[in-house]
């Protein structure tokens, strides 16, 4: 049982900065009597301010310092209960929340909430709702205990009872229910990602099964196919390969006409100069009697003489360049056909180059194919394998299906644990 001792404040509404304050065990019993506004209402107000941080009335509770001070607003209150002495000490600017056990103070908690939460529950033993409705009946916010709600009215008499532990072990079920209702939603997407993985499986095997050999041979004919393409493509090479051989053979014919023809025109030069010198020479004995240097007569035999010599050498050098000539178209000739087969070799090359560049691709895909044959057969010879993955699955998912029936099951003993536990199942009591 709580006896309240004494209770003082300053700064509190409209009290000002000295302590007011109350005896309660100055006589047995206390009646406090007033006027409207000489602070009746005030004393349960600092009452229930300093146990529960909140004012009776409703008051905000930045309104509850005084306005003319505007700070160090302070109330405390000493009670007992059973052999133990208590000290409340709460305040506004500064924030101050103090509890005091027999002359020590309590170490504080985290925060004012956990420091709250220790005063209600392991001091007082009431909150707010309980305090109001056993201790404090103002007639201004008294509300009947039938027109609580049913959360209220269970706070009401597990406090006047001391049996909150219900409410405690209500939590604890409603944990339970919530860890379970998360534990069969894991284990529901876990059926699901099961059973996606049993139908992909025995999909896959059966496509292991019933398409492999169509695949095979597919690819089978298509090697075939392509193995008949490089055949034609080394069956044209050899053909161009046998036009090379025959065009090399004419080129060697025709080989060197190049050199042959800067010779031959080199010579050309060399015998069109001669001539010019001989029919120079030719032209002035033929024009000239006399020398037109030094004025001396030429003798006419000497004259006869050089102009003879002069066109027997033009005969010969004629005869030899109508040779050359002949000579040189004749090489010409050997020069073109040379440059004709030289481009017709160049052509049959790049033909040849063509068709292995062909060859390749063709030799390229037969290598996929061939390696895709192998993966395929690789699946046939671990179809025991795929079988036993399958197997595996089917173990799981039961297995799963299982563990979900077991939790449906505490699922159903916790709401019925919770059902009777409820604020309904109290309210209905």
């Amino acid at each position: 049982m709580i006896t309240f001792k004494k209770i003082r404040w300053r700064n509190f509404l409209s009290t000002g900065q000295h302590f007011t304050e109350i005896n309660f065990q100055k006589n047995n019993t206390n009646l406090i009597i007033g006027t409207n506004g000489a602070g009746k209402s005030t004393v349960l107000d600092a009452l229930t301010f300093v146990l529960f941080n909140k004012p009776f009335r409703k008051i905000n509770k930045p309104q509850l310092v005084n306005t003319t001070n505007e700070k160090e607003c302070l109330v405390e209150i000493e009670f007992a209960i059973n052999a133990k002495e208590y000290v409340i000490r709460r305040g506004i600017k500064p924030n101050v929340f103090d509890i005091i056990i027999d002359g020590e103070k309590l170490n504080r908690e985290a925060d004012d909430r956990s420091m709250q939460k220790v005063l209600e529950e392991n001091v007082l033993k009431l909150n707010y709702k309980s305090f109001t409705q056993i201790v404090i009946l103002g007639s201004s916010t008294f509300v009947p205990f039938m027109q609580l709600s049913s959360t209220n009215r269970r706070e009401v008499i597990e406090d006047l009872l001391d049996i909150r532990i219900f409410s405690n072990m209500n939590s604890l079920v409603k944990e339970k229910i919530k860890e379970e209702k998360n534990i069969i939603k894991t284990l529901k997407l876990k059926e699901e990602s099961l059973l996606d993985k049993v139908t992909m499986q025995q999909e896959f095997i059966e496509e292991l099964e019933s398409r492999g050999n169509a695949n095979v041979k597919s690819n089978s004919d298509k090697i075939t196919k392509l193995d008949n393409e490089v055949e034609v493509y080394m069956r044209d090479n050899a053909v161009i390969e046998e036009d090379i051989h025959k065009f090399t053979k004419e080129q060697e014919e025709v080989i060197g006409a190049h050199k042959k023809l800067s010779k031959l025109n080199n010579l050309k030069g060399k015998i069109s100069q001669k001539v010019a010198t001989i029919t120079k020479e030719y032209n002035f004995f033929t024009e000239n009697t006399v020398c037109p240097t030094c004025t001396q007569d030429i003798k006419e035999e000497f004259r006869v003489n050089r102009i003879s010599d002069a066109q027997n050498k033009a005969k010969e050098l004629k005869k030899g360049y109508e040779d050359l000539e002949e000579t040189i178209k004749f090489e010409q000739e050997r020069e073109r056909q040379f440059n004709t087969l030289s481009k017709e070799i160049i052509n049959l090359t790049h033909g040849i180059s063509q068709n292995n560049i062909k060859i390749s691709g063709c030799q390229r895909q037969i290598r996929d194919l061939e390696s895709e044959i192998q993966r395929i057969t690789d699946q046939f010879a671990n179809r025991n394998t795929e079988h036993e993955k399958l197997a595996e699955f089917k173990k799981s998912l039961q297995q799963v299906i299982q563990d979900l029936g077991n939790n449906k099951e505490k699922i159903l003993y916790y709401d019925f644990a919770h059902f009777l536990l409820k604020d309904d199942g109290v309210k209905n009591n």
